[in-house]
This record gives structure tokens, C-alpha cells and sequence, in this order.
């Protein structure tokens, strides 16, 4: 008999791992017949322990693509079963899981698509049964998410934060961090880890081929960051634009402007800034020039701004600090 390759054994492991999925999800789905959702725990009940288990044993040993493909079979399965229901199978968990696979793996478009439709699809069923939901809550309080939180917090405090810290300076605690994050709205906290997540991937891979796409989403992330300092200081006070709300203060000018048309200006303003010996004002500063040069310009051309994964990492921490900053004087 001819030997398979480890390929082929893989190949042949995930079909069987997939249509022992389906088949516990369509008994399940038979046994509960086409009976309405009338309370928040029946909202889950076709998702098995045997579907629960074999999720779990993926997951423990990080086989992220099989977890994806695994709960892509069974949201496609749910899709099947659904067509001849009138009480439809909800498919939040699914489509959670699944969301939460792709970001893992840096495919995070279609990730953060997956989990604002699990979002979607528990909010349809949840307002059915008469309950008042808050779904993103829901999710960001759930088990899963909060495994990629802990990992996101980890990767901000020990590539981000303490590498950064100035002589004398005391860095966050985990504790403290996830303190912070709990205060933020649950949409906020889902986009700034997917955000996290995809500046993180994108300096992996502009150390490997540095390109225009990878340059690209690195900037991309800079200005999500910045921006959500911005709309954090509108949802406390209405403000004019980043300068304003942190104008409070005191920020001396720089070179005439805190706009830069090009990123040999941006560079530029950036060490003239390092030398204030003021380290909130620097990590202010510095963020409000990355602000409105990454807001008003697409440059990412080769350039000496994306050399330097430390250096990006450290526009980040300051970006970071500068939150911290701002809530504990109560600005946001």
C-alpha cells in the first residue's frame, strides 16, 4: 500500500476533525427540532461538548488554520440547517471563533468582518427573545476574547511599554492595563486589539521583505492609534482636533508646524521633539506629528521612518503613554 505524505495525513485528519463536527451539530440540531429560542441559554445549545471538546484540543495545541476550517465548517453547516428552519440556529459562536482564528493568522479584514457578524447574528436573536442585549459587551466579557486580550496586553507591556521606560519611570502592571481596557467601550477594545494585532504582524513582515503594503499597514496603524486618543478626548469634551485636546498642556511649537508634507519632515520634527526634556510632552508631541502626517498622507515609500522596528515600537509606547497620560487627569 502506497505511503501517504505528512501532507496528505494532515489533509485527511482535518476532513475527518470537520465532519465530526457537522455530524454532532445536525444530531444536536435534530433532537432540538424546530423549536424557538426563548431563553439566553437555549441560544447555544446546539454547540455540543463533543463540539466544545474538539475546539478546544485544536486550540491548546495552536493549529489556528485547522481552528479556522473547523469552525468554518460548522458555520456552513449551520447555514445548511438553517435554510429548512423557521427558528433559526444562531451562529455567534461560530462566526466568533472563526473571527477570532483569522486574526490570529493576520487575516484581519476578514476576521473583523466574522466577529461584527457574530455580533450581528446574537443581537438578531437576542432582541427576538425579548432580551436587552449589548453584544460587543457580551463578547469582550466572553472567554475567548479574553485569551486574545491577555496576549494583546502581554505583547503591549513587554514590546511596547518596558523597553520604553525612562530612568526612574515604573512601568503598568498587567493589572493595571486591564483595568484600563475594561474602562474603554467594548467596539473600542475589539478595534485597537485588531489594530495591535495587525501593526505587529505588519513589522514581521516588513523585516522580511520590506514592501509598500507592509509599509503601508504599519502607518495605517500608527493613525488608528492616534485617532483613538482623539475621539477618546471628543467623548469627554468637545475638541477641535488632537492639538486642542492636548493643548491643555502646554505644547511648544515645533519648526513652525506640527504638520509634516513628507516623511523626511515627519523624521525631522520627531528629533527635534526627542530633545525636550519633558517626557510627557515628548510622547504628546510625538504623537500628534505621527497623528496629522499618517491622517493627511498616504507617502510609504523606502524610507528610513520603517528601519527600525524599535524605533516604531517606540512612536507606539509613546502613543500608549500618552493615553495613560490623559486618563489619569481624567481628560478622557
Amino acid at each position: 500500500m502506497k505511503k501517504i505524505s505528512e501532507m496528505e495525513e494532515i489533509h485527511l485528519l482535518t476532513g475527518e476533525i470537520c465532519k465530526m463536527g457537522r455530524y454532532y451539530l445536525r444530531q444536536k440540531s435534530l433532537e432540538l427540532k424546530d423549536s424557538p429560542i426563548e431563553t439566553y441559554e437555549e441560544k447555544n445549545l446546539h454547540i455540543t461538548p463533543q463540539i466544545q471538546q474538539l475546539s478546544n484540543e485544536i486550540w491548546k495545541r495552536r493549529m489556528y488554520n485547522l481552528y479556522e476550517v473547523f469552525w468554518l465548517n460548522l458555520t456552513e453547516e449551520t447555514n445548511l440547517i438553517n435554510r429548512t428552519r423557521v427558528n433559526k440556529l444562531n451562529r455567534g459562536i461560530s462566526l466568533a471563533n472563526l473571527g477570532i482564528s483569522q486574526i490570529i493568522q493576520t487575516k484581519i479584514g476578514e476576521g473583523t468582518f466574522n466577529l461584527y457578524r457574530a455580533l450581528a447574528d446574537d443581537e438578531a436573536i437576542l432582541k427576538k427573545i425579548g432580551l436587552d442585549s449589548n453584544p460587543e459587551k457580551n463578547f469582550v466579557e466572553s472567554r475567548l476574547f479574553s485569551q486574545f486580550e491577555h496576549r494583546g496586553i502581554q505583547g503591549i507591556l513587554n514590546r511596547v511599554i518596558k523597553p520604553n521606560l525612562t530612568n526612574g519611570e515604573i512601568a503598568p502592571t498587567m493589572s493595571d492595563l486591564k483595568n484600563f481596557f475594561n474602562k474603554q467601550q467594548p467596539g473600542i477594545r475589539i478595534f485597537i486589539f485588531v489594530k495591535l494585532h495587525q501593526l505587529f504582524s505588519s513589522l514581521r513582515r516588513n523585516e522580511i521583505l520590506n514592501n509598500v503594503m507592509s509599509r503601508q499597514s504599519v502607518l495605517d496603524s500608527l493613525a488608528s492609534l492616534c485617532l483613538w486618543i482623539e475621539n477618546s478626548l471628543r467623548r469627554k469634551k468637545p475638541v477641535n482636533g488632537l492639538y486642542e485636546g492636548l493643548n491643555f498642556m502646554k505644547l511648544p511649537s515645533i519648526d513652525g508646524s506640527y504638520g509634516s508634507n513628507d516623511l523626511d519632515g515627519l523624521v525631522k520634527r520627531i528629533t527635534i521633539v526627542e530633545t525636550n526634556t519633558n517626557i510627557k510632552i515628548r510622547r504628546a508631541l510625538i504623537t500628534l506629528l505621527i497623528r496629522n502626517y499618517s491622517g493627511h498622507n498616504l507617502e510609504t515609500k523606502e524610507h528610513s521612518f520603517f528601519d527600525s522596528k524599535e524605533k516604531i515600537l517606540s512612536y507606539v509606547a509613546a502613543i500608549f503613554f500618552t493615553m495613560l497620560f490623559l486618563d489619569s487627569e481624567g481628560k478622557i
